[in-house]
């Protein structure tokens, strides 16, 4: 890290943070799933009022659909 390209006052930041996580996986197998979903959702807060120096949110969500019913494509199935 370069100190003169970092601002003194943001140097030493110190974050308190408030967290909720949300899972829900119903895959087959997670390694190499082929049907199911994976959901999951993260919501951070970070208050003044809990010691953070600054006073920020962030949410993250992700979803991954597995086709039901479907195989991998295989180029093997259409060359003879």
């Amino acid at each position: 890290m370069i100190p003169q390209l970092i601002p003194p006052e943001d140097q030493h930041v110190r974050l308190s943070r408030l967290s909720a996580t949300y899972i829900r996986d119903t895959r087959d197998m997670p390694l190499d799933a082929h049907k199911g979903i994976y959901e999951s959702f993260e919501f951070a807060f970070n208050p003044i009022w809990l010691g953070s120096n600054v006073n920020f949110a962030k949410i993250l969500a992700q979803t991954a659909l597995m086709p039901l019913g479907l195989r991998p494509f295989d180029f093997s199935d259409v060359v003879d």
